[in-house]
């Protein structure tokens, strides 16, 4: 489990993107009266899994000596690193997808 740790910022980043867009489009579509209310449901939720994954890589990444002893140590960093500027903008997607909800009509279409 330790292995996938550096990755937990791309993996939930992706997740919580997922969640936000995929499924919060979907049950938009599915009653638009409600719109608003999903997007911010699954907006917050797919928050909740992108920080959840972007904090257990920041110990990774802050380890700025980095404990040169333990195999590709470097790589795990650079890896966490990518993953949290990654989660930033995850995070503005997500942030920027849940607002639209509150400018644009519920049933627009």
């Amino acid at each position: 489990m330790s292995g996938l740790r550096p990755w937990s910022a791309w993996i939930g980043g992706i997740a919580g993107w997922f969640m936000s867009q995929q499924l919060g489009s979907d049950f938009v579509q599915l009653d638009c009266r409600h719109a608003t209310l999903l997007a911010c449901v699954f907006g917050l939720a797919g928050a909740a899994i992108l920080l959840l994954g972007a904090a257990l890589s920041w110990p990774i990444w802050r380890r700025a000596e980095g404990d040169l002893s333990q195999p590709h140590a470097g790589s795990r960093r650079f890896v966490a690193g990518t993953g949290e500027l990654a989660a930033v903008i995850f995070l503005l997607a997500i942030i920027f997808q849940t607002a639209s909800s509150f400018i644009l009509p519920q049933c627009h279409a």
